[in-house]
């Protein structure tokens, strides 16, 4: 029996431990330093584009984007000299409902036969801190083009352990009003705004 409690009495502080290592491993990252400066290519098994929007005010259904390209040219010393470049195929989109993603994909919204692509074209790149920054450019959606602004972090800059390769980590946001873009089917009922939600690898001279 007090083998029992002993164990009992000492299985929270091991577990507490044990997060206490898991933490401080995670947090074991590193700045834009660590890498070199060039061309970057993005990772798509480990990349994501998805928004969401207001529907009826009863969800904000979560969709994304499956087949997309993007280079970026980081400036390693001078982050204000990077660009980036991201082009999306709306073909792609995935609302998990084959109907709407076939109504996404007409005239309607995307018109995906006149417009086969989205394009982001970055203008400016603005430093915030070591982590944060803004990516402001240019977003074609249907033959309109329009200005946004992405609120980047930077989640980790070094060497992938598996290949050994240059990479970089970004977790992205921004907002936008779908109107803006001609996207006007269903408004109000159906909401104006559009949250952005990126995660993206970006590896040097490609995975």
């Amino acid at each position: 029996m007090k083998i029992i409690k002993y164990v009992l009495k000492t299985i929270p502080s091991i577990v507490a431990s044990t997060m206490l290592v898991g933490c401080s491993q995670a947090q074991d990252v590193s700045g834009l330093e660590a890498v070199k400066s060039g061309m970057y290519e993005i990772g798509k098994e480990h990349s994501y584009i998805l928004f969401s929007y207001n529907h009826l005010s009863f969800t904000h259904p979560q969709l994304q984007f499956r087949k997309f390209t993007g280079e970026l040219y980081l400036d390693v010393e001078h982050p204000k000299f990077s660009t980036l470049k991201v082009t999306i195929d709306p073909s792609s989109i995935d609302s998990n409902v084959e109907a709407f993603d076939t109504h996404l994909k007409s005239s309607d919204f995307f018109d995906v036969q006149q417009y086969p692509a989205i394009t982001f074209s970055s203008t400016s790149v603005e430093k915030i801190s070591e982590e944060q920054g803004w990516i402001i450019g240019d977003l074609s959606i249907a033959g309109i083009s329009r200005p946004v602004t992405l609120d980047v972090r930077l989640n980790n800059a070094a060497k992938h352990p598996r290949t050994r390769k240059d990479t970089l980590g970004f977790s992205a946001s921004g907002k936008l009003k779908r109107s803006e873009w001609g996207l006007t089917l269903a408004l109000p009922s159906v909401g104006d705004d559009i949250e952005l939600v990126i995660e993206a690898e970006f590896v040097r001279g490609g995975s």
